[in-house]
């Protein structure tokens, strides 16, 4: 990273703390690059193709912060500020997520259920296919991915 940005590797640390804050920093940077209109993009999409579509659209993200996210989670088990960063993270994607289900017309008492089942759904899938199906077939996972979703709204 210091020499890709043509910085010493001291400079890199007068930012950063340790290598597990600099891996957040890149997950922060290509998560917020991604996610603050992909649930709004999925507010008004119906049917399988465009569900596909998007789908696609997050696999490509996916693939953007897989490895440094996947090593984040290594750090994780050692370092308390990474694991309490996943969690936040992962309660703010709940939330958007049951945000839209809820403009989907899912009622109040089982979006965030469906919103929590399916964020475990999709870190699973996405754990299991990491190495695999993100690179190789896209197509078939996005497809997967939106018939999950489907069933999530009630389609």
């Amino acid at each position: 990273i210091a020499t890709r940005a043509e910085v010493s590797r001291g400079t890199v640390y007068l930012h950063f703390k340790n290598k597990a804050e600099v891996l957040l920093g890149v997950v922060e940077r290509l998560d917020a690059q991604g996610s603050p209109t992909l649930y709004a993009d999925l507010c008004h999409l119906d049917g399988e193709t465009e569900l596909t579509a998007f789908f696609g659209r997050v696999i490509t993200m996916w693939n953007r912060v897989s490895v440094p996210l996947r090593l984040a989670r290594q750090i994780a088990g050692g370092d308390p500020a990474v694991a309490d960063w996943l969690a936040a993270a992962e309660v703010k994607h709940a939330d958007a997520i049951e945000e839209t289900l809820l403009a989907h017309g899912v009622a109040a008492e089982r979006a965030r259920p469906r919103a929590i089942a399916l964020m475990a759904m999709y870190s699973g899938l996405s754990e299991q296919v990491a190495g695999d199906r993100l690179q190789t077939q896209p197509e078939k996972l996005a497809r997967e991915l939106a018939v999950l979703y489907q069933a999530a709204i009630g389609l």
